[in-house]
């Protein structure tokens, strides 16, 4: 046999060979050309808000007071604290809903110092401070409370808090809302673009919360009747939802 039609020989068994490789993978690519196929989903972001009147308010009272000494500034501002706390429990507060914020005392230095006296500042007194928090859980005594604090010898009244007792009613409906109106949104995309909604892939709850609504914010030493006025909580739930079509 020649060496050409040995050459010839090796090249056809050589093509026959590819070929049965190729027929071999055509399924194989075919399915992974299949699943390279991009996903049809829908991804959208909800909202739902729920508007709801606060059922308590927590005043943060506090007294201050000074002295020569940092024993008899702290002993003025306890008693002042105590006559307070009698005035707001005499309304009605339970003690429970009575706690205390904060105790400070810090040195009062004086204003000028002359020339020719060398050092620091001469410490000429102290000032204290007590703070409490007190939670009242029916609205209509609010003023009630903050005028029977004042009078009693509450110098600061460093805002009120309206909130709910209970926000998770409330907080379930938001996030309910929420997810209607990512189907909403959804739908409607869906809709525009000519096909159809038909699952959900996942949902995420993103969060939210309810804004406590702040009144008296810093009132110092109030006079006469306060006017308190709860208006309303506004609770927000949001959620991010991935539907297919």
């Amino acid at each position: 046999m020649s060496k050409t039609r040995i050459l010839a020989g090796v090249a056809v068994l050589a093509a026959v060979v590819l070929l049965a490789a190729a027929v071999a993978r055509g399924p194989q690519a075919a399915a992974s050309g299949e699943g390279g196929q991009p996903e049809r989903l829908i991804r959208v972001t909800g909202t739902g808000k729920v508007s709801v009147v606060p059922d308590m308010a927590v005043v943060n009272l506090a007294v201050e007071a000074t002295g020569r000494t940092a024993g008899e500034a702290q002993d003025r501002a306890s008693r002042a604290m105590d006559a307070v706390l009698r005035a707001v429990k005499g309304l009605g507060v339970a003690e429970k809903d009575v706690q205390t914020s904060r105790i400070g005392l810090y040195p009062l230095y004086e204003e000028s110092k002359p020339e020719r006296e060398p050092g620091p500042p001469r410490v000429v007194g102290f000032r204290a401070e007590n703070g409490v928090r007190v939670v009242v859980r029916d609205l209509a005594r609010v003023g009630a409370v903050v005028d029977a604090a004042v009078s009693a010898g509450a110098n600061r009244v460093e805002g009120v808090l309206f909130q709910l007792s209970d926000p998770g009613p409330w907080w379930d409906r938001a996030l309910e809302l929420a997810v209607v109106d990512a189907r909403r949104q959804a739908e409607l995309a869906a809709r525009a673009a000519g096909v159809e909604v038909r699952g959900v892939r996942s949902i995420t709850v993103l969060g939210g919360s309810p804004a406590p609504v702040v009144r008296s914010a810093q009132v110092y030493a109030a006079a006469g009747s306060v006017p308190v006025e709860p208006g309303v909580l506004e609770l927000t739930a949001s959620v991010e939802v991935v539907f297919e079509f």
